[in-house]
């Protein structure tokens, strides 16, 4: 929805026609001009008092026009009197509200310039000017409402108004907020298409739709008559190219909600009147304003407390951080895990001893690695994730690339440590040594590869090293605690280890070099097949 989510939903009013007239509000206006905005006050449910303003911002913006003039509210409305309405409806498009003045019962008419016009008796000549002066102000981006009235009893509120008198025309600007474009962009760039629902004018809907960078392209607006002669069926087959919707009443925005989730879409909806209740309320996400009524608030999914369109895209950036988290917390317990289970099975299935203890690989999942996937939960987002396509939704969480990653890794370490392992049983090393050699290739193994699985997508020299501050702690924590299990008497005895030489570090460092080396490849030929797989379903 538009008003008060894409501008500010503050309006003002700026320009005044009258029959005779056709003046901005900064200019001194002519007792006609002030009669047409005292009409527009008294056709009006909004009040303003000095500390409480409560009212729609259409109905606000005619409040503060008529008090700018000199009007006084409340004396206007104490002397003319309500004695019945019909409230504006989307389906009309225009609301009535009878008054007594001077004994004489006299409707005001307020509402969509086309739906006013019908109802008036006018020349041609005075129609055209109108229209010409509506469609101009309407593609500059402003509101514009036609005000009329009618001597007589008040209608019923199916019957048809005629013979009624135009008292003419003001133009309502709402200014888009600062960030909107910027938000726009950044959306369309995270493969988030933003479409525009609104009440007001095609050329209203276009202009503001243009200088908010939503691309309309051809034939990319229609009306909510046009929607109307449309079936479900071809309503669907030509969304995805329709960007700006105007005219639009609740049952439209329903229609078009439904139409997006038939094309396999998620879809949220933004909005902050009763209006828009409904829509939200079919969408994926129903998203209100904070400013909004509190239809809308009950039925939304979130509340943008501040009003500010930003805080989607904010709150999408965050979700995709958490997402890209929670995978890399997975590859990395998977990988370590799966290459523990491998290697002890393979040393059993050979004949050979157990290369590690019970105790050594609680130490490793527990304490050396543990610190390092608590930290990677606290990476700040990769440069991209506001410039890919969203996921699928049938997307699992652990993908075909994970998977192929978690067994690379895996059966690198193994095959390496394995045969390590096996020559080093071989010359006769001591089975303590060579299990603390196992122990801590283990160990070290995964606090070097943390690095590579900050990122399953880009190369981990492309990722800033201290942007993760807490990731570099928990590794050099973690290659401490490492060291003291080795060196530390007391944990020698508890973990069965013993000294290192200076030669076997360089050996578990090579290692771990190595099997870096092998999942950077493996992450690059995995980009490689996913950008082809891409291309080819375009």
């Amino acid at each position: 929805d538009k008003t008060g989510t894409i501008t500010k939903g503050i309006m003002s009013v700026v320009r005044v026609v009258t029959p005779e007239h056709d003046l901005e509000m900064h200019e001194t206006l002519p007792s006609d001009a002030d009669e047409l905005l005292l009409l527009g006050a008294l056709n009006n449910d909004a009040s303003v008092q000095k500390d409480k303003r409560v009212g729609h911002p259409t109905e606000l913006a005619l409040v503060d026009a008529a008090i700018d003039v000199g009007i006084d509210i409340r004396s206007a409305r104490a002397n003319m009197a309500r004695i019945g309405e019909i409230p504006f409806s989307s389906d009309r498009k225009y609301m009535v509200t009878a008054h007594r003045r001077d004994n004489e019962d006299i409707m005001i008419i307020k509402g969509a310039p086309e739906r006013i016009f019908e109802m008036c008796d006018m020349s041609a000549k005075e129609r055209h000017r109108f229209e010409q002066i509506s469609d101009e102000m309407a593609q500059k981006g402003l509101r514009v409402l036609a005000v009329a009235t009618k001597s007589g009893p008040m209608v019923k509120e199916d019957e048809k108004i005629l013979h009624a008198s135009c008292v003419g025309m003001v133009a309502l600007q709402d200014p888009l907020r600062e960030s909107t474009k910027s938000t726009i962009e950044e959306l369309n760039s995270a493969g988030i298409r933003v479409v525009l629902v609104t009440g007001d004018h095609p050329s209203t809907a276009s202009y503001i739709a243009e200088n908010a960078g939503i691309e309309i392209g051809e034939n990319g607006v229609i009306t909510g008559t046009e929607l109307d002669e449309m079936s479900d069926d071809e309503l669907q087959s030509r969304i995805a190219r329709i960007a700006v919707f105007a005219r639009v009443d609740p049952r439209h925005k329903v229609r078009i909600v439904q139409a997006w989730k038939n094309r396999d879409q998620i879809v949220a909806m933004v909005g902050d009147g009763v209006n828009d209740a409904a829509a939200m309320k079919v969408a994926d996400i129903g998203v209100a304003l904070g400013s909004g009524t509190d239809v809308a608030q009950q039925t939304s999914d979130m509340v943008l407390l501040d009003d500010n369109l930003a805080t989607i895209t904010s709150a999408v950036r965050e979700g995709r951080v958490i997402f890209d988290n929670i995978r890399k917390v997975i590859v990395y317990l998977l990988a370590d895990s799966f290459s523990e289970i491998i290697l002890i099975g393979g040393a059993i299935a050979l004949g050979m001893p157990l290369p590690v203890l019970a105790v050594q690989i609680l130490w490793i999942n527990l304490v050396t690695d543990g610190f390092p996937h608590l930290a990677l939960t606290t990476e700040p987002g990769e440069d991209d994730v506001m410039k890919r396509p969203p996921r699928r939704k049938e997307e699992p969480v652990v993908d075909r690339d994970m998977k192929i990653l978690i067994f690379i890794i895996g059966i690198v370490t193994d095959i390496g440590l394995l045969l390590l392992f096996w020559m080093l049983l071989g010359r006769g090393y001591d089975i303590e040594h060579l299990r603390t050699i196992m122990f801590s290739a283990l160990a070290i193994d995964s606090l070097f590869y943390v690095f590579a699985v900050r990122s399953l997508r880009h190369s981990v020299l492309s990722i800033k090293l201290f942007r993760n501050k807490w990731l570099n702690v928990a590794v050099v924590g973690g290659i401490a605690l490492q060291i003291a299990a080795i060196y530390v008497p007391f944990l020698q005895e508890l973990f069965s280890t013993v000294p290192l030489l200076l030669q076997d570090w360089m050996v578990l460092i090579g290692l771990s070099l190595i099997k870096l080396i092998v999942i950077e490849i493996t992450k690059e030929v995995l980009v490689i097949v996913r950008r082809k797989r891409y291309a080819a379903s375009i």
